[in-house]
């Protein structure tokens, strides 16, 4: 039986992401965010499991979703995450959240809310497959602005990833393993994010990603005609 279902959130998730080719850009990276005018804090490190499933035809993923569970610590979570848009280095994109009391195997029937509700409206009853696995090893800061007032709060990631087929697609090439350097809005406004997004990009260097973790993941699955990002 699957866990039961303890929360759903739906939101906008507003993030940029930078590819990191050599240690010393996460230093000017932090240097060029205190130059900003904000506090870096760094928080715990932590290890995010996740695997990725859809139906043999990529229902989901049709329907312009992709779907993931996530073991992280004590906690299970299962998500969908819409594809969204890229304006520069920044993406915005829809994503609901469905925590759980327990581990959960997205390939069979899931708990009652939010990302099941979705799930049934795209997949017409389909069964579904682990496409691939991301491990993360995450280092953790937090941004807020120096002067301690009614501020942006950015948590900043520094994510070792790497990314394998999942069982059943063991004819897949292989693994890919990549650093990258995220920029998510807590609270604030987008543009904010963006502004601080733009200026590593043009000051410390970074170069913004063009492909999420999921279509990364798709690329090593073999799906890279599915890969192509929405950008504005």
């Amino acid at each position: 039986m699957p866990s039961g279902n303890i929360t759903s959130l739906s939101m906008v998730e507003i993030e940029a992401k930078f590819l990191i080719n050599k240690k010393t850009q996460i230093g000017d990276a932090l240097q060029t965010i205190r130059k900003l005018g904000y506090v870096a804090t760094e928080g715990p490190n932590e290890t995010l499991c996740d695997r990725y499933f859809d139906t043999s035809d990529l229902a989901i993923l049709r329907a312009g979703w992709n779907f993931r569970s996530r073991q992280r610590r004590s906690e299970a979570k299962l998500t969908l995450k819409a594809s969204g848009t890229r304006v520069g280095p920044v993406f915005i994109r829809d994503r609901i959240d469905q925590l759980l009391s327990g581990p959960t195997d997205g390939c069979g029937d899931q708990p009652a809310g939010a990302v099941q509700a979705e799930l049934a409206r795209n997949s017409n009853g389909a069964s579904r497959r682990e496409l691939f696995r991301v491990r993360v090893d995450r280092r953790v800061f937090r941004i807020i602005a120096a002067d301690g007032g009614d501020e942006t709060i950015v948590e900043l990631a520094l994510d070792r990833t790497q990314i394998t087929p999942g069982d059943s697609t063991p004819s897949a090439a292989g693994k890919l393993e990549l650093t990258e350097l995220e920029l998510e809005l807590k609270e604030g406004a987008p543009k904010e994010l963006h502004d601080l997004a733009t200026t590593l990009r043009d000051e410390a260097g970074l170069l913004p990603a063009r492909l999420t973790k999921f279509e990364r993941g798709l690329q090593t699955v073999s799906y890279t005609h599915l890969t192509r990002p929405t950008t504005s």
